[in-house]
């Protein structure tokens, strides 16, 4: 099948790994709510999620995710930057609340995110949810706002 037009709008992407756990903590379970999954990383990169109140989150390593170079530049550069760094969950349901997103990787070092979609595919067709997009004042922030950006320099 033909992938939906909405793929192509984007210069670049990364695909996201996900998993999901039930209250007893067994992820053998059906996903019924997008607000179950939580984000892991990309297939090439680590994950960031910057919070309210300075809260920078990743996943843990030991949810299965790379501890990569570029991660750990992040985790040990944070805190020079005025933020508080939690190694832990990142759920869909939160995205509300994001500030920020970017991805890390050895290659690219820090990418920022300006839009997370959720592919879903009901009856042999495919349907694009907007899960988060950096709003456009957000995009507009001078260098020393935007917390990728200070991680960056």
């Amino acid at each position: 099948e033909e992938l939906p037009p909405e793929y192509l709008k984007y210069p670049s992407s990364e695909v996201l790994l996900t998993t999901h756990q039930n209250a007893y903590g067994d992820n053998n379970v059906t996903i019924t709510h997008n607000n179950e999954l939580q984000l892991l990383e990309g297939l090439t990169s680590n994950l960031f999620v910057l919070y309210p109140g300075g809260i920078l989150r990743t996943p843990a390593v030991s949810d299965g995710v790379l501890g990569g170079y570029a991660r750990q530049l992040v985790l040990n550069n944070a805190a020079a930057c005025g933020v508080t760094v939690e190694v832990g969950p990142i759920f869909l349901e939160d995205a509300h609340a994001w500030k920020e997103i970017f991805l890390t990787s050895s290659i690219s070092l820090i990418v920022p995110v300006s839009k997370l979609i959720l592919p879903t595919r009901t009856t042999g067709t495919y349907q694009v949810e907007d899960i988060w997009t950096m709003e456009k004042r957000d995009c507009d922030k001078k260098d020393d706002q935007l917390l990728w950006k200070k991680l960056y320099k």
